[in-house]
């Protein structure tokens, strides 16, 4: 069986998924450690197409956009629970 088999995305849930998984809890990342990461588990897809990905399906929702310098980092967004006070 040949090593570097290239994997694919199944559907758009999954590709969010695995971005999400490759980002640690707390962590600043770049989207160059995004994309290296996600080549290291071998998935291929070109940066600019990664970016745009992020942008449209991740941004806001699950992820926050820091901009330090000129510099852009992504973190996760941190879940807030509801408690009822009583």
């Amino acid at each position: 069986m040949p090593t570097n088999v290239r994997k694919r995305f199944v559907n758009g849930i999954h590709k969010q998924k695995e971005i999400l998984k490759v980002i640690r809890d707390g962590e600043l990342i770049t989207l160059d450690e995004i994309h290296r990461r996600l080549s290291r588990l071998g998935y291929k897809m070109d940066k600019r197409h990664l970016a745009m990905y992020i942008r449209y399906n991740l941004l806001y929702k699950d992820l926050v956009k820091i901009k330090v310098g000129r510099k852009i980092y992504y973190a996760k967004k941190m879940k807030v629970e509801k408690t009822i006070l009583v």
